[in-house]
């Protein structure tokens, strides 16, 4: 009955996350025959299936089979509601070649107006224009969507800009019509929480707090992070010590930003054990990302130590926390990460939340995140990351006994296969031309 008393109040295991910054509202600034509005739809629909709360509205433009605009329809992301808001020569209200439909123009405010009223995680509004800038059309929803507090996009053609700052009358950052710039916008502090939405509601079958590992085993594999220093600061004692096996792995997931470096270290464990499962990474999967690091071209900086380091990138610039001889210290990543031309992070840097922060200096530069606490999941590549490489246990017994006789990295190599997964090619972005009556291309479907 543990499991369910934890699951019903998860609060209770850590009063005290941390939680990502609050964003500066982004404005997409576009062009006529911008692909805007797939490109919004595309990353809307992509956290949507990462488990995020998404709401608001788009707009989809239909084509014939000549190219030629026909028409423009509006889709409230909550409920997936389809409306015609635009055609040529009918009567409503006029706004250069188009004619928006009054009734679909209130239904957008009344999709805007829920989303503000939700708790979703992200509000999107493709639209501002000369309409709103006069305060009409979506005005009142976009000002109380720039009031809740919460993550809002919004799209502003490019002549409008002045029209939206006036508007908007706060600071808001401007954004070019790319999937790249939308996750770069929507930034790394929220990994944590990306990753945690992926886990699944099973229990923990055993918990193990070493030496120098921490193990989480879940139904069909086993998470590893790296084990704080007892005297770390903020470490304390695990009150529920004793209760955590039994727990869902989606419950535990969530201590991943306890400021307690213990409930991190859990947290992150039970994350990975789920997506570091033997059956969910390919079994062809196997190079060693330090080895793959250490052949790329130009200067490159370890953010960490890594073992016999100095053999295999003797030319690699070290940053660390307590540097030792020809290494920089950890206020030096400020100046020298957005110089590098690859960077590879140790995966503490995940456990002990510093990740976020050192993927926002090098913004830019190629990045690995190496060590036995990575998760080998492509939800990670959105946030800046280009190879992930971890370990998959497939030994649950021997690893839990060499964690629990203080065993190291070495030890733990026994009992599974190292893995790295590679970001694929960027695929291009949504291109808006249909034939008429054809609905947008299917969005891509969600990482694992």
């Amino acid at each position: 009955m543990a499991m369910n008393r934890a699951d019903q109040a998860p609060a209770t295991l850590a009063p005290s996350l941390a939680t990502p910054p609050p964003l500066v509202p982004g404005v997409v600034l576009y062009a006529p025959d911008s692909p805007k509005s797939r490109v919004l739809h595309a990353f809307a629909e992509e956290l949507s299936a990462r488990g995020f709360a998404v709401a608001g509205v788009v707009i989809d433009t239909l084509y014939d089979g000549a190219d030629t605009k026909t028409g423009l329809d509006l889709i409230d992301l909550a409920t997936k509601r389809r409306l015609p808001y635009a055609r040529p020569g009918t009567r409503g209200i006029e706004i250069g070649r188009w004619v928006l439909d009054p009734a679909t123009v209130e239904a957008g405010e009344r999709a805007i107006a829920s989303a503000v009223a939700s708790d979703a995680d992200l509000i999107v509004i493709d639209k501002f224009g000369p309409l709103e800038g006069r305060g009409a059309g979506f005005a009142t929803g976009l000002a109380a969507a720039l009031a809740c507090g919460r993550p809002v996009l919004i799209a502003a053609r490019s002549e409008f800009l002045d029209g939206w700052d006036a508007f908007a009358a706060r600071p808001t950052v401007a954004l070019r019509p790319t999937l790249e710039d939308l996750w770069r916008w929507w930034g790394p502090y929220r990994l944590y929480d990306d990753l945690a939405r992926g886990v699944a509601d099973a229990p923990a079958r055993r918990v193990v707090l070493g030496l120098n590992w921490t193990l989480v085993e879940g139904p069909e594999g086993c998470g590893l992070a790296h084990s704080p220093a007892r005297d770390a600061p903020g470490c304390r004692p695990l009150a529920r010590a004793g209760d955590y096996a039994g727990m869902s792995l989606k419950t535990l997931a969530k201590l991943s930003t306890s400021w307690n470096p213990f409930e991190a270290a859990l947290g992150l464990a039970a994350i990975n054990a789920h997506y570091n499962r033997p059956g969910a990474v390919p079994a062809g999967e196997g190079a060693n990302g330090l080895e793959l690091f250490a052949s790329l071209p130009g200067r490159k900086l370890v953010v960490g130590r890594f073992p016999e380091q100095a053999r295999r990138m003797p030319d690699a610039l070290v940053i660390e926390r307590v540097p030792a001889a020809g290494e920089l210290p950890a206020h030096a990543a400020d100046w020298v990460l957005p110089a590098a031309d690859a960077v590879a992070i140790t995966a503490s840097a995940l456990g002990n939340l510093t990740l976020p922060g050192i993927l926002e200096r090098c913004r830019g530069v190629r990045a690995a995140l190496i060590g036995p606490g990575t998760p080998l999941t492509p939800r990670l590549h959105a946030y800046g990351i280009d190879w992930l490489s971890g370990l998959v246990i497939e030994d649950a017994d021997l690893a839990a006994r060499a964690i629990a006789e203080g065993g190291a990295v070495k030890a733990l190599k026994r009992c599974g296969r190292m893995a790295t997964l590679a970001r694929p090619p960027a695929r291009a972005e949504p291109r808006p031309a249909r034939a008429r009556g054809e609905r947008a291309a299917p969005i891509p479907k969600a990482v694992p």
